[in-house]
């Protein structure tokens, strides 16, 4: 919720958001296109690995000015994602939730 009302106010501000969420369910897509947020559902079907390739495809075709990341996963993929192409990155997380839960602790803890 806290990327939802961020991604609102930055709306109302007159900058064009998107949005493209990792992993879960895709419980929020319709309430930030209510906002007029753009949403990019596709990498919810791919592992972490597979997204940070898309992620840098994306990059082809479509320029940002900054890139949030909201979480540990959303970080990691981040950083790997737009590591060499000079555009800032920002990260907010609100807990300290391991990079992948369902895996080792380790190799959270190595991340």
């Amino acid at each position: 919720n806290a990327l939802l009302i961020l991604a609102e106010h930055q709306v109302k501000l007159g900058h064009e958001v998107h949005v493209i969420p990792i992993k879960g369910k895709d419980e929020l897509s319709a309430q930030f296109r209510e906002f007029g947020v753009v949403v990019a559902t596709d990498l919810l079907k791919f592992n972490a690995l597979i997204s940070m390739v898309k992620i840098r495809r994306l990059l082809k075709y479509q320029t940002f000015e900054i890139v949030h990341c909201h979480l540990p996963r959303a970080e990691l993929m981040g950083f790997f994602g737009f590591i060499f192409r000079n555009i800032p990155l920002i990260v907010t997380r609100h807990n300290s939730e391991r990079f992948f839960p369902s895996r080792s602790i380790f190799l959270s803890i190595c991340l």
